[in-house]
């Protein structure tokens, strides 16, 4: 039991992770993105990963584990509704992907494995 702690608690401290913001404009006013990286290796994303358009509205999220792209990544309209949604695993596309109208009704939905298109996708 008290191995099996300290192993835990070794990993734990060594994923800490600090926050990373990036700006359209030199004054840090024009916000561009927002993401964490690994304390210890700062080039490693890890966690939830912001992008905003220059007009300051968020345009995407994705999640990060190790520097790969996972679960779901969201698009968005200027207007602020869903333009895309698609699952990832280790940097592919490994799930549904549905791209939306601006209204909100479903445009096109296909399906991956591993980053491979399978099966026919359906256009609405």
């Amino acid at each position: 039991k008290y191995f099996f702690f300290l192993l835990i608690a070794a990993v734990s401290c060594s994923s800490k992770t600090h926050d990373v913001k990036s700006y359209y404009d030199h004054d840090g006013k024009m916000l561009k993105e927002e993401y964490s990286v690994l304390t210890d290796s700062p080039s490693v994303r890890e966690g939830k990963y912001f992008l905003y358009s220059q007009f300051g509205k968020l345009i995407e999220t994705r999640n990060y584990s190790h520097n790969q792209m996972t679960d779901t990544l969201r698009r968005f309209y200027e207007s602020g509704k869903l333009s895309e949604e698609s699952i990832y695993k280790n940097n592919q596309l490994n799930g549904y992907r549905k791209l939306f109208y601006e209204n909100g009704k479903l445009m096109l939905e296909e399906f991956y494995q591993n980053g491979d298109s399978i099966g026919e996708w359906k256009k609405f």
